[in-house]
């Protein structure tokens, strides 16, 4: 499954994923990357699966996203292109790959 960067919007302090099965609302707890079903449509397993699918076409969406931007082994950001980081800062619209982007650059994920 692929996402669309617009899909993956920020949510007060976490992220929330818009798909076609309903709404997973993403949250970092400790170390880990935490992925809640929050639609009606599923239940139980179903709702459990499908919120790991989707954290993981978020995943692969951040993984593949151009961002002028890395983090090193410490976590301090390094950016790789001044122009394209300065123009991104003022992208709403990629607030959510951004976070998620902070977030899983050094630490784990987990369904809920």
């Amino acid at each position: 499954m692929h996402l669309a960067p617009h899909l993956i919007r920020p949510e007060g302090g976490g992220i929330k994923i818009d798909g076609p099965q309903g709404t997973v609302r993403l949250r970092l707890n400790a170390d880990r990357v935490v992925a809640k079903y929050t639609g009606n449509e599923l239940a139980n397993g179903s709702a459990r699966a499908y919120a790991a699918e989707l954290l993981s076409a978020a995943r692969q969406t951040v993984e593949t996203f151009p961002l002028p931007w890395t983090y090193d082994s410490q976590g301090r950001q390094r950016i790789t292109n001044s122009k394209q980081f300065y123009e991104q800062t003022f992208r709403s619209d990629l607030q959510g790959i951004e976070r998620l982007k902070r977030w899983t650059s050094c630490i784990t994920t987990q369904a809920d």
